[in-house]
């Protein structure tokens, strides 16, 4: 009887633990996804205002994350190149992802450029060193 006992309660342990797991790992991914979210706007905001203030380049802010910092440089060159070819604003979409590779942080994102005409929204693959954009690809 006490065997049973035991076992019985092992097993609605086990039954309470199993399905958990995996809203654990959910929440976790989720926290992730909220944070890129977080860097991506508030680093997209820095970028953006200063492209619409005027300044050739970016300028890092001193009160931010290294990768809010590369995603302000990001948005600043995008804000830039799609004036330069007669459109008005360039906006984050998403972050797809944010990394460092030694000395440069990658930042991949969905951007939106808007022009007269309409708009279009690519794939961007920004590299930043030093605050500075190095290489900035779209499709």
């Amino acid at each position: 009887m006490v065997k049973n006992f035991f076992g019985m309660i092992l097993s609605g342990a086990l039954v309470l633990t199993v399905p958990l797991a995996p809203a654990r790992a959910n929440e976790d991914a989720a926290k992730a996804i909220a944070g890129i979210i977080a860097i991506g706007l508030l680093g997209a905001a820095i970028g953006k205002h200063q492209a619409k203030e005027g300044h050739d380049n970016y300028t890092p802010h001193p009160r931010v994350h290294a990768d809010e910092n590369a995603v302000g440089a990001c948005m600043h060159n995008g804000e830039l190149i799609v004036r330069r070819a007669g459109g008005y604003s360039f906006e984050l979409e998403d972050i797809r992802d944010i990394h460092v590779k030694g000395d440069i942080t990658v930042v991949t994102f969905h951007g939106t450029g808007y022009y007269t005409y309409g708009h279009k929204t690519s794939l961007v693959q920004c590299q930043v060193r030093n605050h500075r954009v190095i290489s900035f690809n779209y499709t």
